[in-house]
């Protein structure tokens, strides 16, 4: 994971990170700390946050919500906002590529607003999109 310089984190790296998933957190936690020791910065977006925050809600879970904030903090996470300029940019990828979700649409747009050079997922259908470099966890290294 060198060569980049700001890497877009999708919601289900920061789940399996966060619940130490046994398939995907030591992956994960090895791409953090390569982006440590190589200053690289880290973002997500709001649609993380609200992804990630709904089972926390649900099941009366509200440490888990806390959590996530520390780790943003703790980690160094810019966290984009979404505008009516992020909005344009998604509505132009699902139009581009019809299978896209919103949310997907939204999280891709924000990592290419935000310039990053790569958009770390699990999402194999987002490896369509040719305007960012998608790595999915699955294809990260043991």
């Amino acid at each position: 994971m060198t060569g980049f310089n700001r890497i877009f984190f999708d919601t289900a790296p920061i789940i399996y990170y966060l619940d130490n998933d046994e398939k995907y957190f030591e992956k994960i936690r090895r791409v953090l700390y390569g982006c440590f020791n190589q200053a690289a910065e880290l973002v997500t977006s709001v649609i993380t946050v609200e992804e990630y925050c709904v089972h926390p809600y649900k099941t009366g879970n509200l440490s888990k919500v806390e959590q996530l904030d520390k780790f943003l903090k703790a980690a160094g996470f810019s966290v984009t906002d979404i505008d009516i300029g992020t909005a344009r940019a998604a509505a132009s990828l699902r139009a581009r590529y019809p299978g896209f979700k919103s949310m997907d649409a939204l999280q891709l747009a924000s990592a290419m607003e935000y310039n990053c050079d790569l958009f770390l997922t699990n999402d194999t259908q987002l490896r369509q999109c040719g305007e960012i470099r998608v790595m999915l966890a699955d294809e990260l290294s043991e």
